[in-house]
């Protein structure tokens, strides 16, 4: 949960830092992330997420692989190599390979399923939408584990103990991280609230920035360096 935190305001503050510097300079960046927690599916996620490096893999693979201009099957091997791909971008590691198979494999499912309901009109409901977002947030989440792993066994046990009940944390610690995954969950909704309704933008703006400084000074540890400077 934490790990979800760090990388993305690691990677987004600095892309709004060099989006900051460009202005004063007189260039126009483009926007690279846009409230990426709030998805309601994994492609609504990558449209959000690294929009720059997204939008380079469809242009020059997605695209001149065929997109979707050729059959369905043909189409969901094109989007299955783009994650693929994508996750060998980051490193010649099978975590990497097993996190952008997650993505792949995730969208492929989620285009079976939208079919299926959008013929029934349910999708549309704001209790729906609301599980949709919970759901995308938690497989968000559970993909995160190999990206952050050295291996795919550090992976397993990662996963394993995500769901096995363990020893009672001391009551500072479990406190701590009670209020962590609340403050988190309070930025994602946040984000996803400004969306649905454009007059709480300006409302919420303030408290979101609020939110995100306490978790800042409630995260442990040293400054360290920027984590996508390794890629």
């Amino acid at each position: 949960m934490m790990f979800a935190a760090q990388i993305f305001c690691d990677f987004s503050g600095y892309s709004d830092i060099a989006i900051g510097c460009a202005r004063l300079l007189g260039f126009r960046l483009q926007e690279n992330f846009n409230n990426p927690y709030a998805a309601r599916s994994l492609m609504d996620f990558w449209r959000r997420w690294h929009i720059s490096l997204s939008t380079w893999f469809r242009d020059y693979v997605y695209i001149p692989l065929g997109g979707n201009r050729l059959s369905a099957t043909r189409t969901e091997i094109n989007v299955l190599t783009v994650f693929l791909l994508s996750g060998l971008w980051h490193g010649a590691n099978w975590t990497f390979l097993f996190w952008g198979g997650i993505h792949g494999l995730g969208i492929q499912l989620e285009k079976m399923l939208a079919r299926v309901f959008r013929q029934r009109q349910v999708i549309r409901r704001p209790a729906v939408s609301i599980f949709l977002w919970l759901l995308t947030l938690v497989l968000v989440l559970l993909a995160w584990v190999p990206f952050r792993s050295a291996d795919i066994g550090q992976t397993m046990q990662y996963w394993s103990a995500m769901f096995t009940p363990a020893d009672t944390p001391s009551q500072p610690v479990a406190i701590k991280a009670m209020a962590l995954l609340l403050l988190f969950i309070l930025v994602s909704a946040l984000g996803s609230a400004k969306e649905r309704c454009k007059a709480l933008s300006i409302a919420t703006r303030n408290v979101e920035t609020s939110l995100y400084f306490l978790l800042i000074l409630m995260l442990p540890g040293a400054g360290t360096d920027f984590i996508y400077f390794q890629f």
